[in-house]
């Protein structure tokens, strides 16, 4: 199964999710899933915040360059937002309902 878990990274500051999330990785690649994690820049502006939810929103992560996405794997804010038909969010956001106050 391809696995994407996405991300996000605020640059010369690493913590728990951040361990987390490459500890998952090693897990699901030793039970021979192919997964890769893709990291969004992060800084601490509700303005920058706002648009990268925006951004995350308008994303398509079906497929990338010719290669579907079975499963996303979402740990952290605001990747939660992304839209994929097999999503896990891992808290039980309602990612539907949160998008259409963003847009809104």
């Amino acid at each position: 199964m391809k696995i994407l878990i996405p991300s996000i990274q605020t640059p010369f500051i690493r913590g728990g999710a951040y361990f987390h999330i490459l500890n998952l990785k090693s897990a699901l690649i030793e039970h021979g899933h192919s997964v890769e994690v893709v990291s969004f820049p992060f800084k601490f502006s509700a303005l920058y915040i706002k648009n990268l939810m925006e951004y995350i929103i308008s994303q398509d992560f079906t497929s990338f360059n010719g290669h579907s996405i079975d499963r996303v794997i979402t740990l952290q804010f605001p990747t939660y937002y992304l839209s994929h038909p097999d999503i896990n969010d891992g808290c039980g956001v309602d990612a539907v309902k949160y998008r259409a106050v963003i847009l809104s």
